[in-house]
Order: structure tokens, then C-alpha cells, then sequence
């Protein structure tokens, strides 16, 4: 199987990829869907760019992004960042892409349990999410592959979406950057 992977940091991901004996077309992080070559299968991991028609009805059920959150909880940009804040669940999620951000049906998802990283950073609980992303694909990809995977739909009402524009001025507030411990997050907000 041919598959496009759209990451900027997708090392893990390649070799799962290529240990299931799937050839890598590689497109890095920003791609022009009109040069892409024939694929069987897109996987998106941290690509900032939604795939529009006519590249979803192309690749209908074969497109899927890993997601470092719980989904629905926190769709779309900083969502290591919002989980804290917010207090919502932590996790790691693949979802099939649709015309929305993050709205299609997941796949599979994985909580991630900080309640024994009590001196975690927005650093390092994002490292945390990211290797449970990569884990979560590792485990579920031969069944992507196939086609064994029919997904749940989110439910509109639950959840939340979050922009750059609304990360921005939480972001600015940093004491420590993304070095700040999640324990003062909540005085970002003030």
C-alpha cells in the first residue's frame, strides 16, 4: 500500500508505516493536494492544513489524522494547552477526516493520566500526548489499513474547538513559556 504522510514530525509514525510493509509517500507538512501522487491512504499527524474537495471524495474513508487530544474535547489548534485550562480530558485520538476540524469519526482514542505527573509542564505533558498518539497508531494501524474500522461519530453537543487566535493571548501570559508548570495555567487566565 502506497500512503502520504502528511507530518512534520512523523518518525514513529513512518516506521509503523513501513513495518506493516507500506510504502511511504512522503509530502511533509504543507503539500499541494494537485501534485500529490496516487496514494491508497493519507494519514495526517500535526499538518495544519484541512483537506477540501475534491481530494475527501477521492479518498473517501482512507484519510485519518492522530490528534493529541480526547476528542471531542478539544478540536483544532493547541489542544494540550486548552485541556489544561479548561480541565477536560487528556488524551490522544485518530479520527477520520471530513470537511471539519476534527470532526470526524474517531477511531479509536486513549486517555493520558497526569494525576501521577503532578510537576508536569505544557512541555512535557504535550511529549506525553505525542508518544500516546504514536503508540495509539502503533497499535491500531494494521486495522486502519484494512479497512476494520468503522469509527463513532461525535456528538456535536459534547466537546469544544479551539483556534490560534484563541490560544494567543493564553500563550503571550506564559510565565515560562511552554516550560510553565500546568499548576499555574489556571493564573494565565486572570
Amino acid at each position: 500500500m502506497r500512503v502520504l504522510l502528511l507530518s512534520p514530525y512523523g518518525g514513529h509514525i513512518a516506521n509503523t508505516i513501513r513495518n506493516a510493509g507500506d510504502q511511504i509517500v512522503s509530502g511533509g507538512n504543507y503539500v499541494d493536494p494537485e501534485q500529490w501522487p496516487e496514494v491508497d491512504y493519507i494519514v495526517m499527524y500535526g499538518h495544519r492544513r484541512l483537506i477540501k474537495e475534491p481530494i475527501l471524495s477521492k479518498y473517501r474513508g482512507r484519510i485519518i489524522n492522530i490528534h493529541g487530544s480526547y476528542l471531542p474535547w478539544n478540536r483544532g489548534s493547541y489542544p494540550n494547552l486548552f485541556s489544561w485550562i479548561e480541565d477536560t480530558p487528556k488524551g490522544a485520538s485518530i479520527h477520520h477526516v471530513n470537511a471539519g476540524i476534527d470532526t470526524g469519526r474517531i477511531i479509536v482514542r486513549q486517555t493520558v493520566d497526569f494525576s501521577k505527573a503532578p510537576n508536569s509542564t505544557l512541555a512535557s505533558s504535550y511529549n506525553a500526548v505525542k508518544a500516546e498518539c504514536e503508540v495509539l497508531f502503533a497499535r491500531s494501524w494494521s486495522r486502519i489499513r484494512k479497512g476494520d474500522v468503522n469509527g463513532m461519530e461525535q456528538v456535536g453537543a459534547l466537546g469544544t474547538s479551539h483556534t490560534r487566535k484563541d490560544a494567543e493571548p493564553i500563550i503571550a501570559k506564559l510565565s515560562k513559556g511552554w516550560d510553565t508548570p500546568v499548576t499555574e495555567l489556571t493564573t494565565c487566565m486572570d
